[in-house]
C-alpha cells in the first residue's frame, strides 16, 4: 500500500468520525421527534439558568468600602489590568442584553456582541440613577465593556478554580460566575440604568 493510500484511508476514517459526532445530535432529534427536541431544550435551558439564578442570588455580593479599606485591598491586587490594558482590550459595540441576574447589591448581566458574535459577562454594582433609562432583556445598547483580570498563562482570563474579587467604583465584588473567563464592567452603567440613546 503506497503513501497515498494510506493517506486516503486516514483522511476517509476522519471524515467518517467526524460525520457520525455531527449527526448523533440530528440522530436523537430524528428519534424524538424535532418538536420533542425543541421541548428538550428549552426545558433543559430553562433548569439552568434557574439553577444559575438560585446560585448567583446566594454567592454574588458587592459592599462598598470605606476610602483607607480599599486602598489597603487594592494594594493586596495583582490580577487587574492597569489603566492602559484596559483601554487596550476594551470593546466598543452594540450589545444585547441576553439575562440579567441578581445577587446581594450587585447584578451579573450577559451581553451578546451582535459584532463578536459571543458573549460577554458583566458586574454592576447595584444603584439607581433617575436620569438614566433602565437596561432590558432583548435590547440592544451602544456599549463600551472594559475587561478586568490581567494576562493568566497567555489569557486574558481568570484561572477556573479561583473566584477573585473584583473592585468597581469603590466596591468590592465577590463574583459568582456565569462562564469562567474574562470579565467586564461598563462605566456608564448605574446598576441597570444606562444613559437612553439606544442604536
Amino acid at each position: 500500500m503506497n503513501l497515498n493510500n494510506k493517506r486516503l484511508i486516514i483522511i476517509a476514517i476522519c471524515l467518517c468520525s467526524l460525520l457520525s459526532a455531527c449527526s448523533s445530535d440530528y440522530m436523537y432529534q430524528k428519534r424524538v421527534g424535532r418538536g420533542n427536541y425543541e421541548k428538550n431544550k428549552q426545558i433543559m435551558e430553562k433548569q439552568y439558568y434557574k439553577s444559575l439564578r438560585k446560585k448567583i442570588k446566594k454567592g454574588a455580593c458587592a459592599e462598598k468600602l470605606e476610602y483607607y479599606q480599599l486602598q489597603y485591598e487594592l494594594q493586596r491586587v495583582d490580577y487587574e489590568m492597569d489603566l492602559l490594558e484596559k483601554l487596550q482590550y476594551s470593546i466598543t459595540d452594540t450589545f444585547t442584553v441576553m439575562k440579567i441576574f441578581c445577587g446581594k447589591g450587585v447584578y451579573e448581566i450577559i451581553l451578546y456582541s451582535n459584532k463578536n458574535k459571543r458573549d460577554y459577562e458583566i458586574y454592576s454594582p447595584q444603584e439607581k440613577s433617575r436620569e438614566k433609562q433602565k437596561i432590558k432583556v432583548g435590547q440592544a445598547y451602544k456599549m463600551t465593556i472594559v475587561p478586568y483580570f490581567n494576562d493568566f498563562n497567555g489569557k486574558k482570563s481568570r484561572p477556573i478554580e479561583i473566584v477573585r474579587p473584583v473592585y468597581f467604583k469603590g466596591y468590592r465584588i465577590i463574583p459568582c460566575p456565569i462562564s469562567f473567563g474574562q470579565i467586564y464592567s461598563v462605566e456608564n452603567l448605574e446598576g441597570l440604568y444606562f444613559p437612553s440613546e439606544t442604536p
